[in-house]
């Protein structure tokens, strides 16, 4: 599955995206036994893509997908993790 978000402009910066992908790949692989999770993020948009690598996920390629807002394909970077990768990120539980 490919995961996305948006955040309203006066929300920005207080980790509510990076909190939410973080709880949304942790559901795909715990609860929906996925063993990959994708997402997109728009090559200008950098916070995007500072979101989708603290919430562990690594680029793999580049594309471009049709932005519905702006009625035109725009080119973007694409970001996976993989269950094994996932696993790396979590903490450990406390003794």
């Amino acid at each position: 599955p490919s995961i996305g978000y948006w955040v309203a402009g006066a929300h920005r910066g207080r980790g509510f995206a990076t909190e939410a992908s973080r709880a949304l790949i942790s559901a795909l692989f715990t609860k929906a036994g996925f063993p990959a999770v994708a997402a997109t993020a728009r090559t200008v948009n950098i916070a995007s893509q500072r979101v989708l690598m603290a919430a562990g996920m690594a680029q793999v390629g580049r594309g471009q997908i049709k932005s519905a807002q702006l009625g035109r394909y725009v080119p973007v970077l694409v970001f996976q993790i993989d269950r094994k990768a996932w696993e790396k990120t979590r903490k450990p539980a406390a003794p």
